[in-house]
């Protein structure tokens, strides 16, 4: 990042924590979604961690889905680790993106309260991955517009940070490969179909090759923006 891009964030932070800190507003909702290895759990920590650090004008907690702490999540992790026996054909594809929603649905009440109390919520991965994983499948019946209709009415987020990298970038990063949809060839599919679904209204897709410290400083600068623009806006049903 050159001088007077630093030189500029810096003054773009220093009014924000101005502003930030006398206004009163609800939590921002902000979405990180990609396909696997994208880096989306390590931006969404640092994320959160970087608006933290603002001396207090934000607080942010993380969340991540599927939640594999609840019941539901138990048995979405058994299905994606392929642990305890289970096999690709012991749950159908839409009994498994059912219980993906219901995982996310179960997490909506806390997920409220959190942003009512003034607390932004950094999400890694939301019901766009449910859409985008489903539909790649290409099974029958399993339209994008079915896939929607399940997650229709959950909080619709206030950003969306899509992590936009080659497949193959991907597929070359550790650890690549452990869970059962981290196949190159699916995850094209799954990255054509976050594409044919991202909204311009609220979606930024972002270059996820630069440098981590590169990207985070981008997320950093548009999730600042996104919030000092939420206020006290009412929270939105998604697809809806």
């Amino acid at each position: 990042m050159s001088s007077p891009q630093m030189r500029s964030l810096k003054a773009f932070k220093a009014l924000a924590h101005q502003t930030l800190v006398a206004t009163p507003r609800r939590g921002t909702l902000i979405v990180i979604e990609g396909v696997d290895r994208s880096g989306k759990s390590t931006q969404a920590a640092s994320l959160v961690a970087r608006l933290n650090a603002l001396s207090g004008a934000v607080t942010a907690v993380s969340m991540r889905f599927p939640d594999r702490t609840t019941q539901t999540g138990k048995l979405i992790d058994a299905y994606l680790t392929q642990k305890d026996g289970t096999d690709g054909d012991s749950i159908d594809d839409r009994t498994i993106h059912l219980l993906f929603a219901a995982n996310r649905a179960e997490a909506m009440v806390q997920l409220r309260k959190t942003l009512m109390t003034g607390t932004s919520v950094v999400v890694d991965r939301y019901a766009f991955s449910g859409v985008a994983y489903t539909h790649a499948k290409g099974a029958a019946g399993l339209d994008i517009e079915w896939c929607m209709a399940v997650d229709a009415g959950i909080i619709r987020p206030d950003v969306v940070f899509f992590l936009d990298i080659p497949t193959d970038v991907a597929a070359s990063r550790g650890e690549f490969g452990q869970e059962r949809y981290e196949r190159q060839d699916f995850q094209e599919k799954v990255r054509t179909a976050f594409l044919d679904i991202a909204d311009k209204a609220y979606w930024k897709i972002l270059d996820a090759r630069q440098s981590k410290d590169a990207l985070g400083e981008e997320m950093l600068h548009l999730a600042v923006t996104e919030i000092l623009k939420t206020e006290n806006k009412p929270l939105q049903p998604l697809w809806q």
